[in-house]
């Protein structure tokens, strides 16, 4: 998937100088997307991490939370006026952090807005800086079916889906470059491969609650 040199100066752009507005916008108070943001805080949770590196800061709903709870979080992101704690692209991040490791990287939504052939750069950058990744990405399949709450007696409740993913063919959202399987080059499989050149375990889950978004994320086994 090749870009021009034009595209990509203005996506980089784009993203560098827009306004924080954006992020409050009526898109992200509805409740998929406030479902998602769930979603990151619970995964993240999960990991145990007590050094925790959130690359895209957004409009901080996820930082934020986990740094109230006592989280040591360190956001970083190209677009200064997001008040991030370093704002620097992502392929300057190691040489700024002088070999600073992290028990997480955190990547959520971000890589789809640079053109895929920067993607495994990207990764080799969070591998560099941890050992441990959580990164979630836009779904282009059409997913059809219902996800929510179960709750089953003595086991309390559990998130659960009937779901079952359509491929389709259409205008990406004009702030991507990409998204998982939007072409054979980013397929669900080829960004899995990607990623075990990097980290030995990988699982891949949809969002119960928003399966327009799908995480990647380290395990132990």
């Amino acid at each position: 998937m090749k870009e021009s040199s034009s595209n990509i100066l203005r996506g980089f752009e784009r993203e560098k100088n827009l306004k924080k507005e954006a992020y409050y916008s009526d898109g992200y108070f509805t409740m998929h997307q406030l479902c998602s943001f769930a979603h990151q805080i619970y995964d993240i949770y999960k990991f145990n991490a007590k050094s925790i590196l959130e690359v895209g800061i957004g409009n901080g709903f996820v930082s934020t939370y986990m740094k109230k709870a006592g989280f040591d979080v360190t956001t970083v992101d190209i677009n200064c006026e997001l008040e991030p704690d370093l704002c620097a692209p992502i392929s300057e991040l190691t040489s700024l952090l002088s070999g600073k490791k992290f028990d997480l990287v955190v990547c959520c939504e971000v890589l789809e807005h640079m053109p895929f052939s920067e993607f495994e750069d990207a990764i080799r950058v969070f591998r560099a800086l941890g050992s441990k990744l959580y990164l979630t990405l836009p779904n282009h399949n059409i997913v059809v079916g219902f996800g929510g709450f179960i709750r089953i007696p003595k086991l309390g409740v559990k998130l659960s889906e009937l779901m079952v993913e359509i491929p389709r063919k259409r205008i990406l959202d004009k702030e991507h470059f990409w998204e998982v399987n939007s072409s054979k080059e980013t397929s669900k499989k080829n960004i899995l491969k990607l990623l075990s050149n990097y980290y030995p375990n990988i699982s891949v889950q949809r969002y119960s609650l928003n399966p327009y978004h799908i995480s990647f994320k380290t395990t132990d086994t």
